[in-house]
């Protein structure tokens, strides 16, 4: 399987978790737009509250095919995050994506 193939899988599976990256970067604490750019992207949060709503998700994921990566994106306001803590949540991330 390619990574073309997988992301046809998640625009087929996940085609209403799609949203803007001006609505996916957009900080509720604080009010504001962390990114303001219209192009859609997968708002992972939207993905991982189907399946488990209490678990902390990375905030996007995209599909570099030319660079062959998948990439994960997390937006962060003012509240740091111990790098323990965040690589926990990494890791729950990419053991919920190989399940599927």
């Amino acid at each position: 399987m390619t990574l073309s193939d997988i992301e046809e899988l998640f625009q087929q599976k996940y085609s209403d978790c799609f949203d803007t990256l001006s609505e996916i970067s957009y900080d509720i604490s604080n009010k504001v737009i962390l990114c303001n750019f219209k192009n859609k992207f997968i708002n992972f949060d939207k993905v991982a509250k189907k399946y488990h709503h209490s678990w902390p998700s990375t905030d996007m994921i995209f599909f570099d095919l030319h660079g062959e990566y998948i990439v994960f994106v997390e937006y962060k306001n003012a509240k740091k995050m111990t790098k323990k803590k965040l690589e926990r949540s990494f890791l729950k991330v990419l053991r919920f994506c190989m399940k599927f």
